[in-house]
């Protein structure tokens, strides 16, 4: 995988920012934020995902990338096979290994889809530049989309 680009970058940057300072100052909720963190799938396949959230309280004493992250946060890179990895691969590999909120940020659309892990399978909710990303597993954490997302092109 290249590394991250420029647009890659203003879309984590202030995104990261935001869930950096809620994990300041929430100290008991949130136990790590981690960047380009490593997820082990399954035993011959691992991940790098944009953004990981690992909560407090979890029962799950493996280290990374053994333990799965609560939240995982994708920014897709353009083009077909990324958008198809994104939003089926890692969706399907996401909710297998248990990840409770899996969020796609595709700035080519303006918008992020949030995937809430219910029963096994993903419940979808998709926001747009103008609303505001909630969880309720980050409580009080409200970050403006207009923040990370740009205008959308016509």
């Amino acid at each position: 995988m290249a590394p991250a680009g420029e647009d890659h970058i203003e879309t984590s940057e202030p995104l990261r920012d935001y869930l950096g300072a809620y994990r300041l100052s929430h100290p008991d909720v949130v136990r790590r934020v981690a960047s380009e963190a490593w997820i082990r799938i399954d035993e011959d396949q691992d991940r790098v995902a944009d953004i990981a959230v690992y909560l407090q309280g979890s029962s799950q004493t493996e280290p990374i990338p053994l333990r799965t992250p609560d939240l995982v946060f994708e920014v897709v890179t353009p083009g077909r096979r990324n958008e198809r990895r994104d939003f089926v691969e890692r969706r399907a590999e996401s909710a297998r290994r248990g990840i409770r909120e899996y969020v796609i940020i595709d700035r080519s659309q303006a918008r992020v889809t949030i995937l809430t892990l219910d029963g096994g399978t993903y419940q979808e909710n998709t926001l747009w530049r103008n609303d505001l990303y909630t969880s309720p597993h980050l409580p009080g954490l409200a970050i403006p989309l207009a923040d990370v997302l740009p205008p959308r092109s016509e």
